[in-house]
């Protein structure tokens, strides 16, 4: 199938390219960039071709390798390490800091159409003015906010019910 529309895309080509030396030399031009266009919708159409015959065998890979039941992601470790030095230090790194907002900002949009970096009064009136808010408020003051256990599960818990 493919050698034969190949066939036919060349045979196309020179019939082409044939019209072109016909043309007229001050109408040369033209014909040369129809034949060009001409040339490259071919090529593509073989690409199409080839492709829709034979699919990349690496499809699988893009969905990624399947994870063991006792392992555990690496972003979720790194979380968790974030976490548990929070509760050491009292205080919130920037991983941290970074995923709930991240998670923040994705379920105040999707579940009730707030843009938090647009519309902050909306969005302080849709989480409260607990922790999570103090926490989201400002970019400059969150590494001053005082963090221990109590203060995380209370972020997790308003975070759950965004």
């Amino acid at each position: 199938m493919i050698r034969r529309a190949l066939g036919w895309s060349a045979a196309v080509l020179a019939l082409a390219f044939v019209v072109v030396l016909a043309v007229p030399a001050h109408d040369r031009g033209l014909a040369l960039f129809a034949f060009l266009l001409l040339a490259g919708a071919l090529v593509l159409a073989m690409l199409v071709l080839v492709v829709a015959a034979d699919p990349p065998a690496a499809e699988d890979l893009l969905a990624g390798a399947p994870a063991d039941a006792d392992s555990t992601p690496a972003e979720l470790t790194a979380l968790a390490g974030s976490i548990r030095a929070a509760l050491r230090e009292r205080a919130i790194d920037e991983r941290l800091h970074s995923a709930i907002r991240a998670v923040a900002t994705v379920r105040l949009a999707r579940n009730h159409g707030v843009v938090l970096t647009r519309d902050l009064d909306a969005a302080r009136e849709t989480i409260g003015e607990g922790t999570l808010w103090r926490l989201l408020e400002s970019e400059r003051t969150w590494a001053r906010l005082p963090v221990g256990g109590r203060e995380l599960t209370e972020i997790v818990d308003q975070l759950e019910r965004l």
